[in-house]
């Protein structure tokens, strides 16, 4: 699977085909796929990782897809519904709420797991 020139998966189909002279056929992803959600999707329940690492995973692509700032909008709509607009502290609340309960979903793993996942991620700011 290929996106902007980029294998997304199939390296080592291609290694193996250039090592026997063949030239590998390519699919291109649709425009409509976001990469980092296919190739989470396509490659983190066939490696051998950790409920961890495979929640971190997850919170990566979704931070590198803009999911996670998608969440965070979608959490303060969610709170600003009411009469009363919510404080800061229950508006992060409802973001990390929205994001555990998807990473969870994605990673096939306990919100716990998704929840400490994020805190890492949050931890790591870049």
């Amino acid at each position: 699977m290929i996106w902007e020139g980029q294998i997304l998966d199939g390296r080592h189909r291609e290694k193996a085909c250039a090592e026997e002279g063949v030239k590998p056929a390519y699919v291109t992803l649709a425009q409509s796929v976001d990469p980092w959600e296919y190739a989470v999707s396509a490659n983190l329940m066939r490696r051998h990782l950790s409920k961890q690492e495979r929640a971190a995973l997850v919170v990566r692509a979704m931070k590198e897809s803009g999911r996670l700032s998608e969440l965070a909008e979608i959490g303060k709509a969610a709170k600003r519904k009411g009469k009363a607009i919510p404080s800061a502290q229950n508006e992060q609340k409802v973001k990390r709420s929205l994001a555990a309960k998807e990473v969870a979903k994605k990673a096939e793993v306990s919100a716990m797991t998704a929840e400490r996942a994020l805190a890492a991620e949050r931890g790591h700011k870049d």
